[in-house]
């Protein structure tokens, strides 16, 4: 059985207006809007993965909704390492039974 892909954000035409948070591994850049972050990064693409960056994902920006994307470097140490804390979690509950 084929697991399904990820999906990407579809809600974010709702959010086009409100802060962008780009991560990268230099750190986190807060903008205006996505147009106001497209200018530095022309790359960000809501919609799909690009070269640099992932889709955009749902982030918060002072308690606000906003677009967050990440670099691939960042995506790739963040995902491996909510993976890393997965299997340490699994090891500890094997170990108590």
């Amino acid at each position: 059985m084929k697991t399904p892909k990820i999906a990407a954000w579809q809600d974010w035409h709702r959010y086009e207006d409100s802060p962008v948070q780009v991560v990268t591994v230099k750190g986190t850049e807060i903008f205006r809007d996505l147009a106001d972050a497209q200018r530095k990064y022309p790359d960000l693409d809501p919609a799909k993965n690009t070269r640099h960056f992932t889709w955009a994902m749902k982030g918060k920006v002072k308690g606000r909704p906003a677009m967050r994307f990440e670099d691939w470097p960042t995506d790739k140490a963040l995902s491996r390492g909510a993976s890393a804390q997965r299997v340490a979690s699994r090891y500890a509950v094997r170990l108590k039974r």
